[in-house]
């Protein structure tokens, strides 16, 4: 009697899909684009956390004087 071998004995324990590449390759290749992306916009979080910053220290001396 013949048995199935099932599908992730066969591909190992990464799941292959419609490409040819596993799972790990797409991780590979989003983690890559969001560091690029980081690499690019580092100056505007730094400019949004500056912002924030102000903002509270502004709340803080605004309830520490009134």
């Amino acid at each position: 009697m013949i048995r199935a071998i099932p599908r992730s004995v066969e591909t190992g324990p990464l799941e292959q899909d419609r490409k040819g590449g596993t799972d790990m390759t797409a991780i590979r290749a989003s983690y890559r684009s969001l560091s690029q992306l980081a690499d690019l916009n580092w100056d505007r979080l730094l400019y949004a956390a500056t912002i924030v910053v102000a903002l509270v220290a502004g709340s803080f001396f605004g309830h520490l004087f009134l």
